[in-house]
């Protein structure tokens, strides 16, 4: 797996986007995050050196309205990002992780010293 270099929130309201940007800051300081809410942008980046971390239900406009489907295609891509479900359903991360995600985690989890080890972990 590429080392890699930047947070990408994919798909979150404005409010999640605080949250998590505060949390995964906190979390794993000093790795730049930005967030996308738009399909194209998706389509036209590269992420091979980025952690992508997907909402269950996305905000935005994308070619899907869930993130599972979503990591399924972002798992097919030639650049292979790393991708990570937010939710809190357990069923909705079993999916995930069967579409190629990493372990993800929920959002009342984002304060759990296990969310900042898993963080860790899959940042390399």
């Amino acid at each position: 797996m590429p080392r890699i270099k930047k947070i990408v929130l994919v798909g979150h309201c404005g409010a999640d986007e605080a949250m998590l940007t505060d949390a995964v800051r906190r979390h794993v300081p000093g790795i730049p995050i930005s967030c996308v809410r738009d399909q194209s942008v998706l389509d036209r980046e590269r992420w091979s050196n980025a952690l992508l971390l997907v909402n269950r239900v996305l905000d935005g406009t994308f070619s899907t309205p869930g993130g599972i489907e979503l990591i399924k295609a972002l798992v097919q891509r030639s650049d292979n990002p790393t991708v990570m479900l937010v939710s809190d359903f357990p069923e909705a991360q079993d999916a995930a992780s069967q579409a190629g995600a990493a372990a993800g985690f929920g959002k009342s989890e984002l304060q759990l010293t296990a969310t900042a080890e898993r963080l860790r972990k899959t940042l390399g």
